[in-house]
């Protein structure tokens, strides 16, 4: 168990030296596949430590820009983003071979944030929307494993609300947390197509820095965690037939993740142009059994399988100061 420890935080570690950013997102993927390897008692001790010397480190960092600037100038309005988004969607379930089942193609969607700043307080608000939807490449295999690839429609929604504290008065360094939901609609065709709908919470732990290279142009580094509770899949196979059931199981939880890098173009005093790659992490633990019914009667049980998703995209967009 040691040897899991030490492997997480050399990974963590060579992220932060290293900061090319496709070496960063690596880093950042294989930390969070890495730490859902370990017993939920294990977890705290993985994420803690990591956690801890990057906000030490952060911390001392924007003391020290803070000080060398002498400033007292405060960031000033509410403001608004809304954005485009084109992403990669990677999912593939964790099924013993031959058997497989994957999905992937890009999505686009649409983003809305609103951030509220709290008068005469380093505390802010922030509630966050986003919707996506489009056709996948669904390529996997029937129960028997005969190859099957076809296209899934999808919906996807996320929502978010946060409550953070900026460590200083130029907002350099900021912490949050909060809670989230996200929802996925996937429409499975083929020659007996039916829905599913996978849903949970989240509870997000991340931190923002935010750095000014001139009076116009900011870069920054938005970061969090999500530690997945309540999470359920919902099979409609009344699409196949109305004598079917619709069963419902429980996911097991796991911890996933987000990193951001928003780039930010002031235009004038009101609008700024935003641009904003990210890579996010989720994972789900296999599910509880469930009954599958046919006219009332039980004909047999199912579970979702463990899974992973990796998303990669940017965001286009602008923000208005209100």
């Amino acid at each position: 168990m040691q040897g899991n420890y030490i492997f997480i935080w050399i990974t963590f570690l060579l992220g932060i030296a290293d900061f090319s950013l496709d070496h960063y997102f690596n880093y950042f993927l294989i930390y969070f596949r890495r730490i859902n390897t370990l017993r939920n008692k294990n977890i705290l001790i993985a994420v803690g430590a990591p956690l801890f010397i990057l906000l030490i480190m952060f911390t001392l960092f924007a003391t020290t820009v803070y000080a060398q600037d002498g400033s007292d100038t405060e960031q000033s309005a509410d403001f608004i983003d809304g954005s485009l988004m084109l992403f990669y969607y990677d999912y593939k379930e964790q099924l013993p071979r031959p058997l497989k089942s994957t999905e992937s193609g890009f999505l686009p969607g649409l983003v809305f944030t609103y951030t509220d700043k709290i008068p005469n307080s380093k505390f802010f608000l922030r509630g966050s929307a986003e919707f996506a939807f489009g056709p996948t490449v669904y390529d996997g295999t029937t129960q028997s494993g005969v190859p099957v690839i076809s296209n899934t429609d999808n919906i996807f929604g996320n929502l978010e609300a946060n409550i953070g504290i900026n460590f200083d008065k130029k907002e350099t360094i900021s912490i949050y947390s909060g809670v989230g939901f996200h929802y996925w609609n996937r429409g499975l065709k083929g020659s007996a197509p039916y829905r599913e709908d996978y849903t949970w919470f989240y509870f997000p732990a991340g931190f923002i820095v935010n750095l000014d290279i001139s009076n116009r142009f900011q870069v920054s580094i938005d970061a969090c965690l999500r530690f997945m509770f309540m999470g359920t899949i919902k099979v409609y196979l009344s699409d196949i037939s109305s004598y079917f059931n619709d069963p419902i199981g429980d996911l097991g939880n796991k911890i996933g993740g987000k990193i951001k890098i928003p780039f930010r173009y002031v235009l004038d005093n009101e609008i700024s142009l935003l641009i904003m790659p990210w890579v996010e992490y989720s994972a789900i633990e296999q599910s509880n059994q469930f009954s599958i019914k046919y006219g009332g009667t039980s004909i047999g049980f199912a579970m979702e399988p463990s899974s992973e998703t990796y998303q990669y995209g940017i965001n286009i967009g602008v923000r208005y100061l209100l």
